[in-house]
């Protein structure tokens, strides 16, 4: 058995959570826990997952597994036979977008002009002299050994 909590960023977690979470569901059902998988987290769970990291044993971190997307909970869990409500699928489109905008805003503030990591295949002027001042650089055959 899983548990999948789809937190869309916004959940908080209190300290009695785990103890709620463990008193609601039967004994049995531990003895074949497989993980708690957590879909997009909100920064408590990821606050938590950090100040746990130095302490926590590893088989914590086999139990308690954190998705920033559903592409990477597809890895574990079956997506085909375990479905997801659209809603999820909506909001993974629109953290997609946000990290889009946010990385063209980053190009265009720092002089990329391109996509992520400068991608000069758009045919910018500005990309093109960066790469040409790259390339000047650096010696042509490479470094001589002395």
């Amino acid at each position: 058995f899983a548990i999948v909590w789809v937190q869309f960023g916004n959940h908080r977690v209190g300290p009695l959570f785990w103890r709620r979470l463990k008193a609601c569901l039967p004994d049995q059902y531990f003895d074949h826990f497989e993980a708690l998988h957590v879909v997009h987290p909100s920064w408590s769970i990821r606050a938590l997952r950090l100040l746990l990291w130095p302490i926590a044993p590893d088989a914590l971190w086999d139990k308690f597994q954190c998705h920033e997307r559903t592409e990477f909970l597809d890895a574990l869990v079956n997506l085909r036979e375990f479905r997801l409500p659209s809603d999820v699928y909506d909001h993974d489109r629109w953290l997609e977008k946000q990290a889009k905008e946010a990385n063209e805003k980053a190009s265009k503030k720092f002089g990329l002009g391109g996509t992520s990591f400068g991608d000069a295949s758009n045919g910018s002027v500005q990309s093109d002299e960066h790469m040409d001042n790259l390339r000047n650089m650096f010696p042509k055959g490479g470094p001589k050994a002395d």
